[in-house]
Parts: structure tokens; C-alpha cells; sequence
């Protein structure tokens, strides 16, 4: 209908299966789900985390995110190769240390530390909550007395 011309073309579409067929079947190369895009955002907001960005590769949503390593943590002292194997530590830093860009694998997370990381937003939230989270078991409660 349009010849050679081909404009940006921009379809709100709610239903990431409808939003698949409408590109499969009109050729679209670019198909970005805004919903999928804007709930990491929602989340880690609600949940007081600290979203970088989102990007979509094909039809799955990544989210970049930075993370305060707390003491007695979840993260403090894990190592990088036990964290989700889609969840990918890019950065480190350190107060009074250098930064450190892509953690071997036998690097392991302390307190103190701000970990940026890239994966699939649901396995990065989670990721990022056990930065935060401090073991029940391990916190001492101050109405005890011994």
C-alpha cells in the first residue's frame, strides 16, 4: 500500500501472542512489548531496588541492576558461580578498592559491595532481593536477654 516508503509503524498491543502474530504475519522486524519493558521498573520501585534499565532480546525482557551487598545477606560471600546461571554479575565495586569489571567465577560477593548485574528481570529481582534481605536466623533480637 505504501510502495518503497515504509514509515515506523506503532501498534499498542497488550498480548505478547497477539503482539507475535501481528509481526510474524506484516514482516515486523522490531516488536517491543511496553508492558513487558516498564514492569521491572514497577517492581524493583515497589520493592525499593535499584533498576538500571530493560532491554529485550527477541521476545524476552533483561533487566540491568545494581545491588548493595548487605551484611549477614543472602549475596555476602556468595561466590559468582552460585548465582542463577542467566543472572551475570558485570561489575563490582569496593569502598577503597579499584572496580572490578567481569568477576571470575570463584569471586565471591562481601558486605559492603554494589554488584551490578544483567539477566531476565523475574531471576534478577530475586537476585537482587537476597542483596537486601538479611537472614532471619541471623539477626540477633535486641528483647532477648541471656
Amino acid at each position: 500500500m505504501l510502495g518503497e516508503r515504509k514509515p515506523p509503524i506503532v501498534l499498542r498491543v497488550y498480548d505478547r501472542t497477539l503482539g507475535a502474530a501481528v509481526a510474524q504475519r506484516f514482516g515486523f522486524e522490531n516488536v517491543r512489548s511496553t508492558v513487558d519493558l516498564a514492569i521491572p521498573w514497577f517492581i524493583g520501585a515497589a520493592l525499593g531496588l535499584q533498576v538500571l534499565g530493560t532491554f529485550s532480546v527477541g521476545q524476552r525482557s533483561f533487566m540491568v541492576g545494581g545491588v548493595y551487598v548487605r551484611l549477614g545477606s543472602e549475596l555476602d560471600g556468595m561466590r559468582m558461580a552460585d548465582l542463577s546461571t542467566q543472572t551475570r554479575v558485570v561489575a563490582i565495586t569496593r569502598p577503597g578498592r579499584p572496580d572490578q569489571l567481569h568477576p571470575r567465577r570463584d569471586t565471591r560477593l562481601s558486605a559492603g559491595d554494589t554488584a551490578y548485574l544483567v539477566g531476565p528481570y523475574r531471576e534478577l529481582l530475586d537476585t537482587l532481593r537476597k542483596g537486601q534481605d538479611v537472614q532471619q536466623s541471623d539477626v540477633v533480637n535486641p528483647t532477648t536477654t541471656s
